[in-house]
């Protein structure tokens, strides 16, 4: 659960510098580049849609037109959540309904990567109340607390293996899931120029997709134990001419140490996993 603060900063809004000296609030900039968008229609699911393309459309960068996209995303990321954990798949939306929460993710991973360091921590609980404002304008029902940080405590474990893996000499660039890299979160490469897909899991999710592939028959109980105690599983998809390798990298604070506003406190522990699932490839 991402850890609840009690408010020294409850009266202000978060804030980025923009044009001089001027300072912007962030969130109400990014809602006014939505209505600018929706010029003068209602805000509705279908409205936001138009708005949602013509943001990607656009491609313009900073972390103000991140979050509007982000912020735009949530009525319909909301109502993705809780028809799939109500229903669990097999529905005739299922399939778009995943890519809107992917989306969601990948909008809020983005928006997290270009945010001053002093505005991480108050960010997700920040986002919340602006997400909630703009589904109750929508008519929607907001995610739950447990749905919406469970989000959070995902992504923020994504987002502190790519900065660890960059202040470890990685290079590395986050990927497109919708697009690109097989379901992986990011790209990583080293110096001698090797490669991996890193797919980030918190410790249950690693756990469950071992018994997974073990249940398939795509990996033996051997082999489910050594990346159990590895932390990490090479995974081998696709023809076997073609084969594309997915790492599992298990992001658990438990080993891997403490993780804060989105960074691991230390991240030799992580570099480490890094660099022994770099040589497994």
């Amino acid at each position: 659960m991402w850890p609840r603060f009690v408010p020294a900063w409850k009266h202000r809004q978060l804030q980025v510098m923009s044009h001089g000296d001027d300072v912007y609030d962030m969130f109400e900039a990014a809602h006014k580049q939505i209505n600018t968008r929706l010029k003068g229609r209602p805000v509705t699911e279908k409205n936001l849609a138009e708005v949602i393309k013509k943001l990607k459309k656009e491609k313009r960068s900073g972390v103000v037109m991140n979050l509007a996209l982000l912020l735009a995303q949530s009525p319909r990321a909301s109502v993705a959540q809780q028809e799939m954990d109500i229903r669990h798949g097999g529905y005739k939306n299922r399939t778009a309904r995943l890519y809107e929460l992917i989306d969601f993710n990948d909008s809020f991973v983005d928006t997290v990567l270009g945010l001053p360091k002093p505005e991480l921590m108050e960010f997700p609980d920040v986002l919340k109340r602006h997400m909630q404002r703009l589904c109750d304008t929508v008519g929607v029902l907001m995610m739950s607390d447990d749905q919406y940080y469970a989000i959070v405590h995902g992504l923020s474990r994504e987002v502190a293996v790519y900065n660890a893996a960059k202040r470890e000499g990685f290079l590395v660039h986050m990927t497109t899931r919708v697009e690109d890299a097989h379901g992986a979160d990011m790209v990583v490469s080293d110096k001698d120029g090797r490669e991996m897909n890193i797919d980030c899991k918190t410790r249950s999710s690693f756990h469950f997709r071992l018994l997974d592939r073990k249940r398939d028959h795509l990996m033996t109980e051997e082999e489910r134990l050594e990346a159990e105690n590895d932390g990490f599983a090479v995974l081998r998809t696709g023809k076997r001419a073609d084969f594309v390798r997915t790492t599992l990298v298990r992001v658990a604070t438990q080993d891997l140490g403490e993780i804060k506003a989105f960074s691991f406190v230390d991240t030799a522990r992580i570099g480490n996993l890094l660099k022994r699932a770099m040589k497994a490839q």
